[in-house]
């Protein structure tokens, strides 16, 4: 049983010096870090970082702004988040992130809001292709489970760990897209963070409950879940993505989408896409969904509230293998 004295205390966020800064990876990204973010992979000890990491002073407002909604502000290559109590985060430039941690907030909420909205943002930035969605390795390539919060996409990834399948990602997948030296390129995704954010009832059904398991911050009833073994460590090329929506029938099955369809469903699974305005205006979305919806075989799959989830394993499992 878990409680609030699993949390990390309260205290406040304080980069260390560049020549103390930890090195980390993920989403195919050298990070060199002031501050310790035990949820991701140490990384290379030499070599140049692409992304840095760092507390500072962050401006309650972003300049030259050019689109805001309820919690964050956009500007060509900048992006602020301010989550009351907790911090606000600014982004720039794909490659420099900055913390200002507000007083007495914990370090699990400051992180949990990093690797979320803030690490969506600094991946528009450098121009990949985002989904909604969670994602694992297969014998035939990467199988993305996407759709709307709590459509069961973590769910499908705990599942599918639990049966020796390796987790890629969860939430925030990140596609690139495009041609090498002139030839089309299969889509590929980068492995993201070594977690799983579950409810505590799909960790007891997938059998993850363990010393490491804790609350993903305090009164939250998910669970930080750390893939120890179980998570890809190499990029993956995709070959489908599953759309997740509710039913009434008792009978279902994926049902391929095909034409146009494709790049409509692709779209609307985009991370944050309202962050895209403003932000990231060199950024070829269309052409890289269209490119997506091109190669990667893309399916609805409709379940009822409730349908076991061993069973919709089963059924999904049955599908890509084919």
């Amino acid at each position: 049983m878990l409680n609030s004295q699993h949390m990390a205390p309260s205290r406040q966020l304080v980069s260390e010096p560049e020549t103390r800064s930890l090195r980390y990876s993920a989403y195919g990204l050298a990070i060199l870090s002031g501050i310790p973010l035990p949820e991701l992979r140490g990384g290379a000890d030499s070599g140049p970082a692409q992304v840095t990491i760092c507390a500072g002073s962050v401006a309650p407002e972003l300049a030259g702004r050019t689109a805001r909604g309820g919690l964050f502000e956009v500007g060509p290559e900048r992006f602020l988040l301010h989550m009351e109590g907790v911090a606000r985060y600014l982004v720039s430039g794909g490659n420099r992130i900055t913390i200002d941690a507000a007083p007495g907030a914990d370090e699990d909420s400051i992180r949990l809001f990093l690797f979320g909205s803030v690490f969506g943002a600094l991946l528009h930035q450098r121009g990949l292709l985002l989904l909604h969605a969670s994602a694992i390795e297969t014998p035939r390539g990467a199988v993305l489970f996407a759709g709307d919060s709590a459509c069961g996409k973590s769910a499908l990834a705990a599942a599918f760990h639990a049966r020796g399948y390796r987790v890629i990602a969860d939430e925030i997948c990140a596609i690139e897209v495009g041609a090498n030296g002139g030839v089309p390129a299969r889509a590929t995704i980068f492995p993201a963070l070594p977690r799983l954010l579950l409810w505590r009832d799909v960790i007891e059904q997938t059998g993850l409950w363990g010393g490491n398991v804790r609350p993903a911050r305090a009164n939250l009833k998910r669970y930080h879940v750390p893939l120890e073994k179980g998570f890809a460590s190499e990029p993956s090329p995709i070959r489908a993505v599953y759309m997740l929506l509710g039913t009434n029938k008792r009978e279902f099955n994926p049902t391929r989408v095909t034409g146009l369809d494709k790049f409509r469903e692709l779209a609307d699974l985009i991370f944050r896409k309202w962050f895209l305005s403003g932000m990231c205006p060199g950024n070829d979305h269309f052409h890289q969904l269209v490119l997506l919806a091109r190669d990667v075989r893309i399916s609805r799959f409709h379940r009822p509230p409730g349908w076991p989830l061993q069973e919709t394993a089963d059924l999904l499992e049955k599908d890509f293998s084919q």
